[in-house]
């Protein structure tokens, strides 16, 4: 039995593999299980949505785990607080939660919901006695950033490990769960059958503006082992399966339905008859940052991987008969073939994918986990499974470097099948690239896939920093000019920019690695490139090596997250004794990056530090000195270094491109009287 990270139930007897059988030539192996106790459950009335934005996926982080203390008590909930644990930022405003339920005393389900709202009368999860399952969850989170889980009868441990959350900026709309469909009421859907569920203008979904809903189906009484697939409407149904259930079981999974003709998405029940349920938990607005795929299968170790092919190389690590075996881990590599997956899209990378993950016919009870390739195996659980059975699980998983996926099995054989469903486009640019203004300064906002900041809390810092570096540059004891900074309406363009493929620590620290893979990814992106522009950088980070900024070809770096100081905003234009601030601060540190990168200290200048610091001045009180702890700092203090100097044929910033011109004499100054 399986000990860690959670604890399995005891096998139950075997059943049919039935995913697709019948297409692939495969013998099926027909048993019975014992039924569970269905879930009594009644329509719900749809809430107001909130709107968040594309989601954010993260390495699986466990934030419930009751086995350290007592089970949930029946018709008890509990108050699970999210918004401001671990990657998870206080203002997160939905996280994508896979929720599992371990050693429940009696047959019952599991409702999740926005703490501070009245519980609906849904179901996020069902489970028979004994029974460890998963099901993936999109909780919106309440006003105090928590959610609630309520178990119905019995007891129960509960786990909770988020994948993925999402701020509210507009694309993603979460709700609280409304039930949408329920065949209990009329008739089961028959083996072979499609029924057509509208979604659109009901439980909350707006009648125009959404292009795909999340919806957690449950499939309750079935006659038969059997599988239902869900697709939008009017496409052709595809060769992938949303839930996978038993004989007389009761099985959720959540499914991201893309949504079709006439605002309806299809349900196709494979054989036998089924009660089907339908609860919309939210849904996605057209254009958002999450993009929906016709199912398509991409890994079956039953067959020969699927459509694709995938990894030919990884063979050796499977059994004989495909079989993923124990404590062992399969690299899924989706560089090419997640491309060719995207009807022609010129789209090759991703921030998240999301999956439906089958377990097939386990021989032992144990766990699935799902996680980004090149990282280490987190201590959750993807998917949940006892001997015999056949469980998926809807899973959002970050990928690793070349779209790659891990897939551990704890213990015991089992086949896996994947398909993919959607993903989250690698959005590096969060607002448009303004790149159109030549000779100026462009500001930009760098986050890692990790950085938990709220950009629209630090750009308006990062604006008052730059306009007070410029008013200390402009004053009369310094150039008396100010700098060439883009700006629109007057305001200074933040380009915010964050990267699913740097971690902030791999942001901050890309000297370590040949070819500055951060900063080269910026000139990829369009960034740094030409002569007519310079490009002040504030990377969201903590320098180790008390470095406070870097200049490295047109691009000034500022880590805003130093102990050389942090980004505030307070720094006076009209700075006292003309120091930038009283100690050292970004502030500083940016304005001497940019003059650096403008071509300050020429080796020509009569103060050019040649023993210590090459690229500055000797002189203490110089904005140019190499220790910034000396204050106050003035601009060439001599004016025999490198601005407004008189050394004929050495770099004068004076006559610089990226400084504004000088203001024109007064006109009584201009005729000489």
């Amino acid at each position: 039995m399986s000990t860690a990270p959670d604890s399995t139930a005891e096998p139950a007897p075997p059943v049919l593999e039935v995913l697709d059988l019948t297409s692939r030539g495969l013998p099926p192996r027909l048993t019975s299980v014992e039924a569970l106790q269905k879930a009594e459950l009644a329509p719900a009335a749809a809430s107001p949505g909130t709107s968040f934005a594309g989601f954010n996926a993260i390495a699986p982080q466990r934030v419930l785990d009751t086995r350290a203390g007592a089970p949930v008590g029946p018709d008890n909930y509990i108050v699970l607080p999210i918004g401001g644990v671990g990657s998870v930022p206080a203002d997160a405003a939905a996280v994508v939660m896979n929720v599992t339920v371990v050693a429940p005393t009696r047959g019952g389900y599991v409702t999740v919901w926005p703490s501070g709202s009245s519980r609906p009368e849904t179901s996020s999860l069902n489970m028979a006695a004994d029974q460890t399952v998963a099901n993936l969850v999109v909780v919106k989170l309440g006003p105090d950033g928590a959610i609630r889980l309520y178990n119905n009868v019995g007891t129960t441990h509960l786990l909770g490990d988020v994948v993925a959350w999402a701020r509210n900026d507009g694309h993603f709309v979460g709700l609280t769960p409304a039930r949408v469909l329920d065949t209990r009421a009329s008739l089961p859907v028959a083996g072979g059958a499609v029924i057509d569920v509208p979604v659109r203008g009901v439980g909350g979904v707006p009648p125009s503006g959404a292009g795909t809903v999340v919806v957690n189906i449950t499939a309750t009484r079935p006659t038969s082992p059997t599988y239902l697939t869900v697709w939008p409407t009017g496409a052709p149904r595809p060769n992938a399966s949303s839930l996978n259930v038993m004989q007389g079981q009761t099985m959720p999974n959540l499914v991201f339905a893309p949504i079709g003709a006439n605002g309806s998405i299809s349900i196709f029940n494979e054989r036998g008859n089924t009660d089907v349920l339908a609860d919309v938990v939210g849904y996605i607005a057209d254009g958002a940052a999450y993009v929906p795929l016709n199912p398509v299968r991409v890994m079956d170790t039953r067959t020969a991987f699927g459509v694709y092919g995938v990894l030919q190389d990884n063979l050796s690590l499977l059994q004989p008969s495909g079989r993923l075996g124990a404590n062992q881990t399969f690299t899924l590599d989706l560089d090419n073939q997640f491309a060719a997956s995207l009807d022609g899209s010129a789209q090759s990378s991703a921030a998240g994918f999301v999956f439906n993950v089958t377990a097939v016919d386990p021989s032992a009870p144990g766990y699935l986990t799902v996680y980004p390739s090149g990282q280490a195996r987190p201590n959750v659980s993807s998917i949940n499974v006892a001997a015999g059975t056949i469980v998926p699980n809807a899973v959002v998983v970050k990928p690793g470097p070349r779209n790659m996926v891990s897939i551990y099995n704890e213990t015991g054989t089992v086949h896996v099948i994947v398909d993919l469903v959607g993903y989250i486009p690698l959005q590096n640019v969060l607002d448009t690239k303004d790149e159109t203004a030549a000779w100026k300064f462009h500001v930009l906002y760098v986050q890692g896939s990790d950085s938990s900041a709220n950009p629209a809390t630090v750009i308006p810092q990062i604006r008052n920093e730059v306009e007070a570096l410029d008013g200390w540059f402009a004053l009369p004891a310094q150039s008396g000019r100010h700098l060439n900074i883009d700006r629109v309406g007057g305001v200074i363009e933040v380009t915010t920019i964050k990267y699913q493929q740097f971690t902030r620590s791999q942001l901050v620290n890309w000297e370590a690695s040949a070819g500055y893979p951060a900063l080269g990814q910026l000139v990829d992106d369009g960034y740094g490139n030409g002569q007519n522009r310079r490009w002040l950088v504030y990377f969201d980070g903590n320098r180790l090596d008390s470095v406070c900024g870097i200049r490295f070809r047109q691009f000034t770096t500022v880590f805003i997250q130093n102990a050389c100081g942090t980004v505030n905003g307070s720094i006076p234009a009209s700075a006292v004794g003309g120091s930038i601030g009283g100690q050292p601060n970004t502030a500083q540190v940016a304005l001497h990056e940019m003059l650096h990168g403008l071509g300050a200290v020429p080796t020509c200048a009569p103060n050019y530090d040649d023993n210590n610091n090459p690229g500055h001045t000797s002189t203490p009180n110089d904005l140019m000195y190499w220790n910034a702890g000396v204050q106050p700092k003035f601009l060439d203090p001599g004016r025999n270094d490198y601005y407004g100097h008189t050394n004929t044929g050495c770099t004068d910033l004076e006559d610089s491109v990226f400084i504004a011109p000088a203001p024109p004499l007064p006109l009584a100054a201009a005729l000489g009287s």
